[in-house]
């Protein structure tokens, strides 16, 4: 090999030039340890299984499991980037039948670019409907920010469940760590078929690593900046609920609650 594993690894973690080294973090450290965060007991078993047959979920893991079109060996713009990377490849006799393979190890790391951005996402989530969005340390409210609000995105999805006051963030948790434990199980699963990949290509290199991703930035930007304006909306969503939450908290007589109505 003409690279270590960390100089390999250390590139995927830059999704996008715009998000927070702190969420993202080295893969090989989040899939150690994201796969004991979200224990699943037994008797959740099968209540879990048919929330994660969810359209959401199944739109999501679509996405996943498909080919972009500017990833195949047909796309003009790819064949450049391939040749490139053959070029990177010193002896002609390495670089023969390569090119089959070197799409195969683009398209793991595009799969996990991808389920890193979701599952960032599904954090936020469960963040919020556990109380912990927001940092108390960080920000100075006269109000609380540890109410456990779950966003409206979940709830919706949920929409057709039997979901009430009393057992809604139950089904909700129950839910959201179903889902981000999915997240998990395929990180840890595309993480070792691409570390075993790139172990077992002769001659891949860090840089070819790199044209990769600066390849596929331009197309996963759209996709990072979709998602980074849902965490946004969420926070601020977040700020609103938590001071209904508390107004409601000093039980307001019906005079107010009519005049805030119109307003």
């Amino acid at each position: 090999m003409m690279t270590t594993y960390n100089n390999k690894t250390k590139s995927i973690q830059n999704l996008c030039n715009f998000t927070n080294s702190e969420q993202y973090g080295n893969i090989e450290q989040q899939v150690q340890a994201q796969n004991s965060t979200y224990s699943k007991p037994m008797e959740e078993n099968i209540r879990l299984k048919e929330l994660n047959q969810s359209s959401t979920m199944k739109n999501i893991q679509e996405e996943i499991k498909k080919i972009p079109q500017y990833l195949t060996l047909e796309n003009k713009s790819f064949q450049i980037v391939i040749d490139q990377a053959l070029s990177m490849i010193i002896t002609m006799k390495t670089r023969n039948n390569q090119r089959k393979k070197l799409q195969d190890i683009a398209l793991l790391v595009y799969k996990m670019k991808l389920i890193l951005m979701y599952r960032r996402l599904w954090t936020i989530y469960l963040k919020s409907g556990m109380g912990q969005l927001i940092n108390q340390s960080k920000i100075q409210c006269n109000y609380p920010v540890d109410v456990k609000i779950w966003p409206e995105e979940v709830k919706n999805i949920l929409s057709s469940r039997e979901i009430n006051k009393r057992n809604e963030h139950k089904i909700c948790s129950q839910f959201v760590k179903c889902c981000l434990r999915k997240f998990n199980d395929q990180l840890e699963q595309y993480h070792m078929k691409w570390h075993k990949e790139t172990d077992h290509f002769h001659g891949y290199t860090y840089q070819i690593l790199q044209l990769f991703e600066n390849y596929m930035k331009q197309y996963l930007r759209p996709l990072c900046l979709k998602i980074e304006h849902k965490i946004e909306v969420l926070h601020y969503d977040y700020h609103i609920q938590a001071i209904k939450h508390e107004y409601n908290r000093h039980n307001p007589n019906e005079y107010q609650v009519s005049t805030d109505q119109l307003d």
